[in-house]
């Protein structure tokens, strides 16, 4: 995921490959989806294209939380680091 923040508003991409499952078994990949949302203080809440949404909250250069995609009935918990 790479992400672009102006004042609140916070956009970008999100690419992924899933080497199990999906066509045919080869996996699935997803490139350039676009991310749209905010950052208000420290909660950060995006859309990740129509499919996923993301709430976390921001701690220097690491965040943590929750998302949730389209098709699945509970949360997985997310974390991420600032890529240097």
């Amino acid at each position: 995921m790479a992400l672009v923040q102006n004042g609140q508003a916070v956009t970008g991409t999100y690419s992924c490959k899933v080497e199990t499952g999906g066509r045919k078994q080869g996996g699935r990949e997803r490139t350039d989806v676009p991310v749209t949302g905010t950052l208000t203080g420290n909660k950060l809440s995006v859309a990740v294209g129509k499919q996923g949404r993301l709430e976390v909250t921001v701690d220097g250069d690491s965040m943590s939380g929750s998302a949730t995609w389209e098709g699945t009935t509970a949360p997985a918990s997310v974390s991420a680091t600032r890529a240097k």
